[in-house]
């Protein structure tokens, strides 16, 4: 079974487009703030159609679910393609929603619940790390796959060169984080529990988010790449002691409606950040005063690290995370 999660999540993250949809949007003339308009339609979207898609599947079964899935999807990539306007982008994000809706299942409750069967619930970290980490070999193997047919031009635009680089960036991102989320076991072991790694991991981002802050501040590129790289790997560190605790804390019975809902308010938290973020990064471009455009997500990112540095419980005080705690730490 522990082959079949992890060829699962291999799979599933051949999404060949995500690393280079911000960059078509730039392309297009979209704004940070459009483009995170976009973004947070998109989580909204999926918010509103998971609630009836799970009845749906039930009523006319999983198989016909993954038809309509596929049939979205392709809608979505044609809209995607001929779109040159806001208002087919949106479109586009819909039929995108909706195959993600339909496609989203209960793997998660189910890698738990056979750990159960087989009692080894004290693996939940571990095990839930290592399938992540197939899940973000397929994203790598995804970004570089991309990224591979601009390498036959001949006449390379701007754009070409850009994704000649994002390829390998995403690359390197993904293999960091399939070791991370490999290994992050390993940090709960040292510490003691998943509630005290969460903690430290919190005091962790405050201070990326601090050198993000000031990198943004003063302009310096290179160190606000190492910053973004950071918070990528830490984030999928994050994901396998995040992801335990829940379980940790409910029952068998409870395990996928809880991992549903806090699937959901991680997508709302996007739906709210995306446009918020994008609307701070585009007031600040153009401003003589600052030399970086990046600075306002150090900042939040800040506030929002220091907020829950101090109120997520420790070991001792037996609570489920916050939904609000989780939504914000996984986007």
């Amino acid at each position: 079974m522990l082959f079949r999660f992890s060829l699962y999540g291999f799979l599933k993250n051949q999404r060949y487009f995500e690393p280079f949809l911000v960059l078509a949007f730039l392309q297009m003339g979209l704004s940070f703030f459009e483009i995170g308009l976009l973004l947070g339609f998109r989580e909204l979207a999926v918010n509103v159609i998971e609630i009836p898609s799970g009845a749906i599947a039930d009523l006319y079964g999983y198989r016909k679910s993954m038809m309509l899935s596929f049939v979205a999807y392709i809608l979505g990539f044609l809209t995607l393609g001929f779109a040159r306007e806001f208002a087919p982008l949106l479109l586009a994000m819909l039929f995108l929603a909706v195959g993600d809706a339909f496609r989203t299942g209960t793997h998660k409750a189910m890698i738990f619940t056979w750990l159960r069967i087989n009692d080894r619930s004290d693996e939940r970290t571990q095990v839930y790390g290592y399938t992540r980490s197939w899940s973000k070999i397929g994203s790598a193997v995804s970004a570089i796959a991309a990224a591979s047919r601009y390498s036959f031009s001949e006449d390379l635009s701007e754009v070409q060169q850009s994704a000649l680089l994002v390829g390998p960036v995403y690359l390197v991102l993904h293999l960091l984080s399939s070791v991370a989320s490999r290994n992050v076991h390993r940090i709960v072991d040292r510490v003691g529990s998943e509630e005290n790694t969460s903690h430290w991991m919190w005091g962790a981002s405050i201070a990326v988010f601090a050198l993000l802050f000031v990198a943004g501040l003063v302009g310096v590129s290179a160190a606000l790449i190492v910053t973004f790289m950071v918070l990528f790997v830490l984030q999928d560190a994050w994901r396998p002691v995040l992801i335990s605790r829940f379980d940790e804390h409910s029952t068998e019975a409870q395990g996928a409606i809880i991992l549903s809902i806090e699937s959901q308010s991680r997508r709302f938290a996007t739906m709210l950040l995306a446009p918020v973020i994008g609307l701070a990064i585009d007031a600040t471009r153009g401003d003589e005063m600052r030399s970086g455009d990046f600075w306002p997500i150090g900042l939040i990112g800040i506030a929002v690290g220091l907020l829950f540095f101090f109120t997520a419980p420790r070991r001792g005080t037996a609570a489920v995370p916050a939904a609000s705690e989780t939504s914000v730490a996984s986007s």
